[in-house]
């Protein structure tokens, strides 16, 4: 998600600067004029930057989940489920191995009756609010497992994630 973000802004930004350009008359509009910019983005700069978000976001294993990267270290601290898809189809343009893991991450919070939740929370990041303690899932016969986890889920993008990264490895790039 965090690729997605950055992309975005690179889009808004290449947008505000069209916008700029296309107002030098009073209510003149140029629309999608910054969908054309983008030739003069340097695309391998752009996924350096986005690799440098990721790897800075990798959190490290607390004994209660494996290690997975986050969405912010400040913001989002904790393994969200479509983050966690999307990061793994990002990092498994450079690190296959470590894309397997990231959705196996998200996956130790699947309930006993498959569930997926939308966060699965690391303990070490008490600050986040709604924390487990919150959603009250981890209570003696809860079918919930440990890592504690949120009690609502996000949809099913797992399924988009494993194709995405089934593509590139017939493909022969993985």
């Amino acid at each position: 998600m965090i690729v997605l973000s950055g992309l975005l802004a690179l889009l808004l930004a290449a947008a505000a600067t069209s916008a700029a350009d296309a107002n030098t008359t009073e209510n003149s509009f140029v629309p999608h004029k910054f969908r054309n910019d983008i030739a003069s983005v340097d695309i391998y700069s752009l996924v350096e930057r986005a690799r440098d978000v990721l790897e800075g976001n990798f959190v490290s294993a607390d004994g209660h989940h494996q290690a997975h990267t986050v969405p912010s270290r400040t913001l989002y601290p904790n393994q969200w489920f479509w983050d966690a898809c999307f990061i793994a189809i990002g990092v498994s343009r450079y690190n296959s191995t470590r894309a397997i893991s990231e959705l196996q991450a998200v996956l130790e919070g699947q309930w006993k009756d498959g569930m997926i939740p939308h966060i699965v929370f690391d303990k070490q990041f008490t600050h986040y609010f709604p924390n487990w303690q919150f959603w009250e899932t981890n209570v003696t016969g809860s079918p919930t497992p440990d890592p504690p986890t949120s009690g609502i889920t996000q949809p099913p993008v797992l399924g988009m994630a494993l194709r995405a990264m089934m593509r590139k490895c017939r493909l022969g790039i993985c």
